[in-house]
Order: structure tokens, then C-alpha cells, then sequence
């Protein structure tokens, strides 16, 4: 394994680590650098520097372009997409107790990553109004999780000059379009299933009006039980249906608010 520095991080992802060193009788060669803990679900950058899957894509998905490590330009990197790595896999599983890793596998299953963001797209100009932008929200966890199972609708909070400038979104897309010719911090109000009982999670998402739009993500760790309930009750035909890593190229318009 090439050993990861816990020394050098991008700006703003601090938080993403633990004050606390590694779990207990966890190899520091075999915790992820991001969230110091025993690295789970591995997955290998081009510069080969190893992390959580869910925690490099958290930085990637936050706008960063380059290694947490040594700040190689890894924007072409798909950390969702890549294959885990074997080697970390069973060296983990060679070296560290069994339930330690089937802990560290309850706790993973528990976390649910949002993003929030929005598609962009530069439209023929309606007076000062030249850009047309799509917000939208999806999952990312361990169990490929259909939305409107776990969350009961979106709340956007909008500039002033927009009318309303409280929107309410619901399935399946929660999401919403509209015109304009600045950017602003839209703030979310993401709404959980009253079988989560959980409040509702506030995200704020900076719009992006340049190439595929932006994405912010944030974690939220829920109660194993009732988040399997959730899913459970919210299943139609089957397994819940994979929830892609981006946002799809379009978003049905008969399922948006536009204005």
C-alpha cells in the first residue's frame, strides 16, 4: 500500500476527519486519510492514494479537482464508478478483526450521503434573465436507495426577488427549474420520512452557472433500524432502484416546478 499523509488535506475538508486517532487496533496504513478511520469500501485514485469511496467522492463532489494527498488533478476520477480495491480488501480482512470490520460495515450502511445541486443550461435571454437552472436532490449510501422512500418533499429557499421565495418540491425528482442572471446560495430543507424521525436536514448549495452545474454533499447518519423500516415500506416491485452517483442528463419536466 503507498502509506497516505495525514498531513496534508484540502482546505474545507477538515471536518471530514475525526479529532480521535484511528479506531482502536486499526494499522494506520489501513485507515482512510479523510475520515481516520478503518477505510471502507477502497477505492484507488490514478495517483494511487487510497480512501473511503464515500469520503474522496464527498471531496470531489464538492468542487475539489486534485488529491487530498499530494493534489494531483484527479477531476476524470469517478470514485463511485471504480472498482474497489482487492488488495486493500483483503489486506484488511487479513488484519483486522472481524467485528471491528463488521462494525465499520453497520456504520457505513447507517450514513446516507446527499447531494444537492443544480443543471445549468444558458437559454435564449427573457429581459436580464439568460440562465436556466434545475435544482434537484439525490442519495448516495451503501444500499442504492429510492428518494421518495426515505425523504417527503424538499423545501428551497430562494433570493428574495424570486416569487415565491419558498418553493416545495416533491417526488419523484424534488426538483425545480427557473430563470435568472445571478447566482445565490440556495438553502434546502430536506424533509425525511416520518418513519426516519429525523428533522429536517439543512443543506445551503452556491449555484453554479458554468459547465454541468454544481453539486454539494452532506452526510447524514440514520438510525440502522428505522432507515431499513423506511426502505422496506417505501419498496415498490422489488429492491429499491439504484440512485444514480450524478444527476441524470435531464430531469422529466412534467415532475418540476418551473418558473
Amino acid at each position: 500500500l503507498k502509506g497516505p499523509s495525514h498531513a496534508s488535506r484540502l482546505p474545507g475538508t477538515a471536518s471530514m476527519a475525526a479529532e480521535s486517532p484511528p479506531s482502536a487496533g486499526v494499522l494506520p496504513e489501513l485507515s482512510c486519510p479523510l475520515c481516520l478511520d478503518l477505510i471502507h469500501d477502497p477505492v484507488c485514485t490514478p495517483c494511487r492514494h487510497l480512501f473511503c469511496r464515500t469520503c474522496v467522492a464527498r471531496v470531489l463532489g464538492a468542487g475539489h479537482a486534485s488529491c487530498p494527498i499530494c493534489r494531483r488533478d484527479i477531476r476524470g476520477f469517478d470514485a463511485q464508478a471504480a472498482p474497489a480495491d482487492q488488495t486493500t480488501v483483503e489486506l484488511v480482512a487479513a488484519s483486522v478483526p472481524g467485528e471491528v470490520i463488521a462494525a465499520r460495515a453497520r456504520e457505513a450502511a447507517s450514513r446516507l450521503e446527499i447531494v444537492v445541486g443544480n443543471l445549468y443550461e444558458e437559454v435564449a435571454a427573457r429581459g436580464r434573465n439568460s440562465n436556466k437552472w434545475t435544482m434537484y436532490v439525490t442519495l448516495r449510501g451503501a444500499a442504492g436507495h429510492r428518494p421518495a422512500a426515505l425523504i417527503e418533499r424538499v423545501v428551497y429557499n430562494l433570493h428574495p426577488t424570486f416569487k415565491p421565495q419558498m418553493v416545495s418540491a416533491f417526488p419523484p425528482t424534488f426538483g425545480i427549474c427557473r430563470f435568472g442572471w445571478g447566482t445565490f446560495t440556495v438553502n434546502c430543507e430536506i424533509h425525511w420520512s416520518s418513519r426516519l424521525r429525523m428533522p429536517p436536514t439543512q443543506v445551503d448549495h452556491e449555484l453554479v452557472f458554468h459547465g454541468d452545474g454544481g453539486r454539494t454533499p452532506a452526510v447524514v447518519d440514520i438510525d440502522p433500524g428505522l432507515l431499513e423500516g423506511a426502505l422496506r415500506a417505501g419498496a415498490v416491485g422489488g429492491a429499491p432502484a439504484m440512485v444514480p452517483a450524478s444527476p441524470p442528463p435531464a430531469l422529466a419536466l412534467d415532475n418540476l416546478d418551473i418558473v
